[in-house]
């Protein structure tokens, strides 16, 4: 019989466990409610269903329901993620790690003028962002954004590539946390990997010292760079993404530190 070791942390609508049983340790990740299940279903589906020459991803060992909550036990990674490098100043493991992603990231022939899920998107969050004051930052984000022609790159997406999403273990990268993007396309996984590289969402409470600084920033000119080379173009429509998935946070901000610092982030890029 399984036994709870330890909730694990987590972001996404759903409760994350590890459990050992009979001496192996994994991770169960639960609903956290019924109207999740179906986007549980999905993440999971994509998670099972990822193959990579060089990146893993958490083997799904079984899924089922518990009191009507989908769930699905995978394999517990053991690692360190690759946000726990930079922190500790190990460069050449997180730079190896960082660049093995960017392969993810291949040249793309088709190009979605006018894409309408992006559109869908933008347009949705006048309703989400309806409690700030049109003089905010987030507001003339917004209204920027409206007036711009988004031109996208169908991919598979790995829904939530930042980061704390990406677990080195034994010289192997692994990929967690998939999610279902509202738009499968090389921006939303490009621009959240800018969001950890340019904006250093996941060090705002742990601000870096300037040598960590300087590595992100010479890994985001990287990505920047082929971003322009697999798309033939520049990188507008990169930072546009980046935009949009800095506003999506807003709605759901619980701390004046958190909103400042992405008031900041947006300032910078207008």
């Amino acid at each position: 019989m399984s036994t709870f070791v330890k909730a694990l942390s987590g972001y996404s609508g759903c409760h994350i466990h590890l459990y050992d049983d009979n001496g192996r340790l994994f991770v169960r990740k639960l609903s956290g409610s019924e109207g999740y299940n179906k986007r549980l279903e999905r993440q999971i589906v994509k998670q099972a269903a990822f193959t990579h020459p060089i990146l893993r991803a958490p083997r799904v060992y079984k899924t089922g329901y518990i009191d009507g909550c989908f769930y699905a036990d995978m394999e517990y990674v053991d690692g360190k993620t690759v946000a726990a490098l930079i922190r500790d100043g190990e460069y050449a493991a997180a730079q190896k790690a960082i660049y093995s992603v960017f392969t993810l990231f291949a040249p793309v022939d088709t190009v979605l003028l006018n894409a309408q899920d992006a559109v869908d998107k933008v347009d949705s969050m006048h309703a989400a962002l309806d409690k700030f004051d049109d003089e905010e930052i987030c507001q003339k984000t917004l209204k920027y954004l409206c007036t711009k022609d988004w031109k996208t790159h169908p991919a598979t997406c790995h829904g939530d590539l930042t980061l704390e999403n990406m677990i080195v273990k034994d010289g192997k990268v692994y990929l967690i946390d998939f999610l279902d993007a509202f738009h499968d396309c090389l921006e939303v996984d490009m621009a959240k990997m800018m969001q950890d590289l340019c904006c250093m969402w996941s060090f705002r409470h742990q601000p870096l010292d300037k040598k960590g600084v300087e590595f992100l920033q010479d890994c985001a000119l990287h990505l920047e760079k082929q971003y322009c080379k697999i798309t033939n173009s520049d990188t507008e429509q990169l930072k546009m993404m980046l935009q949009l998935t800095l506003l999506r946070i807003y709605p759901y901000l619980k701390d004046d530190v958190t909103k400042t610092f992405l008031d900041t982030q947006l300032s910078l890029m207008m």
